[in-house]
């Protein structure tokens, strides 16, 4: 590749899978790459799309993720999975029930009160005697506690890895996750609400309009304010909405606006 890069040599290379952080050895500026993503909504959505995807798991902490695999099971399960197949299947699929209700004592006297009642029929299913399922059973009666225990520790052990990729991922305290997600990936922030269109542009810069007449009008003026609005910024800008747009990104990048 060639230096100074044009905008559509850009998305050129980003598209075929090329690396976004290589762009800068071929002297690409923060701005080029501004003007690259401006020109080309389906390299906005592929990166929108990828941020989306990566990064929805450190939006808000899901207790069923794993974000540490050293950490997907707790100590009392590991006891039991590391039994023979037959017993290791039943504790396996007992502890998950269990796991699902969490701390709820009726919940759990129901999974209990279930498997009580079809016992010769689990047993059967898990190719266990009745004398085995019975002490196996047993055992994991009485283990339901130091399980709760230790599943609670294993959930603090798990947040403390989310808080932790949040970090590392830069997604700050407040932050929408794709945002800052789609930032870090990019070194550009503000491209998870880029405008791809003249009327994606006014309709951005409608709200922020609204927003600020809010309480001074109402009803039909508030309506026919905003349309003389919107109609004025859309032949004011036209087709270089882009132009606009590059320097609203230009602002928040450098000035944090």
């Amino acid at each position: 590749m060639a230096r100074n890069l044009k905008p559509s040599e850009i998305v050129a290379y980003l598209l075929r899978g090329g690396d976004i952080s290589n762009l800068s050895d071929f002297g690409v500026t923060q701005k080029n790459l501004m003007a690259a993503f401006l020109s080309s909504p389906e390299l906005v959505s592929k990166y929108r799309t990828q941020a989306e995807t990566e990064a929805e798991p450190y939006g808000e902490y899901d207790p069923t993720y794993e974000y540490d695999p050293e950490k997907n099971i707790n100590e009392v399960e590991t006891k039991y999975y590391a039994m023979p197949e037959k017993y290791a299947a039943f504790a396996k699929n007992f502890w998950d029930k269990v796991k699902a209700v969490g701390s709820n004592p009726t919940e759990v006297a129901r999974i209990k009160k279930d498997i009580e009642a079809k016992k010769d029929a689990y047993a059967q299913a898990s190719g266990m005697t009745t004398d085995e399922f019975n002490e196996l059973y047993s055992s994991l009666g009485k283990d339901v506690e130091n399980f709760q225990l230790a599943e609670a520790k294993r959930d603090k052990s798990q947040y403390g890895a989310f808080m932790k990729s949040r970090k590392n991922l830069g997604i700050g305290e407040g932050d929408d996750a794709t945002e800052a997600y789609l930032a870090g990936m990019t070194g550009v922030k503000g491209l998870s609400s880029l405008p791809t269109s003249v009327e994606d542009f006014v309709k951005q810069k409608s709200s922020k309009f609204v927003a600020g007449i809010k309480g001074k009008v109402s009803g039909k003026a508030e309506r026919d304010y905003v349309k003389q609005f919107e109609n004025a910024l859309k032949k004011k800008v036209g087709k270089n909405y882009t132009k606009y747009a590059v320097n609203d990104l230009l602002k928040k990048n450098l000035l944090g606006e």
